[in-house]
């Protein structure tokens, strides 16, 4: 009797046995591939075309989704764990509108952890019962699409979610909804949300008071939205691990509440663009590993009635001190800031000679700065690159304009709880 031949017997057991672990689960390929139907059928109602579809000619029903544009599997056996669906209608004028029904395919996916669906320009609700099935979501990003209503619960009960980002929709409400379940995740400190980008929708100021219990949370952006209230007296009492608070852009009123020295992890604040009033604490340059300052733009008075000693701080980069009420000479204590690359102090009422410690070392180590008129200082003492800049002052507005809208590479990015 014939042995077995242990070559034929290792390839025999390598094809199908082994094999079929390295090529995702069927049921996921066609979730997919029903997606991607979905995509084609509104293009082609619409006599649209673009070379995005092109690309998604690697999804089909003869290979591993696991080989496809923009799946990532991991796992032995392999599983679906990220979906980079961005801009799947770029090129295209107008853009079709979409309905949140085109992603329930995709909550067949449970092994998801990373899930982009930004800029596809979706309509209505965001379905909270479909999501609520994608129970190992780390990272959902959902910017740049035209989702409204509130957000719903069961995203806040996703157990492993770290980052949410929703920025660029016209969403409202709060966080809780008075919805009972998830007051109670939430207030359990269960949560694990460190990022929550909420910039550029129409959330009011239900929603900053709702935030305030996640106590977990790192990195927040409420700029651009309709937020027309006082700073939370005790902000920085629910916010310990805070690093990043972006509000600008908005209609908080009242000043910068004291509570906030208490934020000692804080690296970057935008409070510019509001209607802040009062004087601007200077306490705001001890935080040890701030970065960026922007609290110009509101009705804020830095006092110049008194020698104020600022303290020099390495780190800081960006200072926004635009319309602050800044009278006489440029402040000496910019002088201490030496790790400054943007400077404005434009729409202040600087006056006098251009301090010599400005012309000869500052202007040095600035990328960009801005004073609201050059006319103010000889222009024999401004060096060459200081006039070049102040000619390219229309690309600084530009910058100006932009500065409370974020993304996750920007510089707000931190790269990214009871009431």
């Amino acid at each position: 009797m014939e042995r077995p031949c242990p070559l034929l017997t290792f390839f025999s057991f390598f094809f199908f046995f082994f094999l079929p672990c390295l090529s995702c689960p069927e049921y996921q390929k066609q979730a997919l591939l029903q997606f991607k139907s979905s995509i084609l059928a509104i293009t082609s109602s619409l006599n649209y075309s673009s070379d995005y579809y092109d690309q998604l000619q690697s999804w089909n029903s003869s290979s591993s989704c696991c080989g496809w544009f923009e799946v990532e599997c991991r796992g032995i056996p392999r599983v679906v764990i990220a979906l980079y669906l961005t801009n799947l209608f770029t090129g295209l004028s107008p853009q079709p509108q979409v309905e949140s029904t085109i992603l329930a395919p995709l909550f067949h996916i449970r092994s998801l952890k990373n899930l982009d669906i930004s800029d596809n320009n979706i309509q209505g609700e965001i379905p909270g019962v479909g999501f609520a099935n994608l129970s190992n979501l780390v990272l959902l990003v959902m910017s740049g699409n035209n989702f409204k209503g509130s957000i719903p619960p069961q995203l806040f009960r996703l157990p492993y979610l770290r980052e949410l980002h929703l920025g660029g929709n016209s969403l409202t409400g709060k966080l809780l909804h008075d919805d009972e379940e998830t007051e109670k995740y939430v207030l359990s400190s269960s949560s694990k949300l460190q990022v929550l980008f909420l910039s550029g929708n129409k959330f009011s100021d239900g929603m900053l008071l709702s935030i305030l219990c996640l106590k977990g949370l790192e990195f927040l952006d409420l700029s651009h939205n309709d937020l027309s209230m006082e700073i939370p007296t005790e902000i920085g009492n629910y916010l310990p691990n805070i690093s990043t608070l972006a509000l600008s852009n908005n209609r908080l009123t009242g000043g910068i509440p004291s509570s906030m020295r208490r934020l000692s992890k804080l690296e970057l604040l935008f409070l510019h663009n509001n209607l802040l009033t009062g004087e601007i604490p200077t306490w705001l340059f001890d935080f040890k590993g701030l970065t960026a300052l922007y609290v110009g733009g509101n009705r804020l008075i830095w006092n110049n009635s008194v020698t104020v000693e600022i303290a020099p701080n390495p780190s800081l980069r960006r200072l926004y001190l635009k319309s602050c009420g800044l009278v006489g000479e440029i402040p000496k204590w910019i002088s201490y800031q030496t790790g400054l690359r943007f400077l404005d102090l434009s729409k202040n009422n600087l006056r006098g000679e251009l301090p010599e410690w400005f012309v000869e070392i500052r202007v040095q180590k600035l990328g960009r700065f801005r004073f609201e008129s050059a006319e103010s200082y000889p222009s024999r003492r401004w060096p060459r690159r200081v006039q070049d800049q102040i000619r390219d002052i229309g690309k600084l507005d530009r910058e100006s304009a932009k500065l409370g809208s974020f993304d996750r590479d920007s510089e707000l990015t931190r790269s990214t709880r009871s009431c």
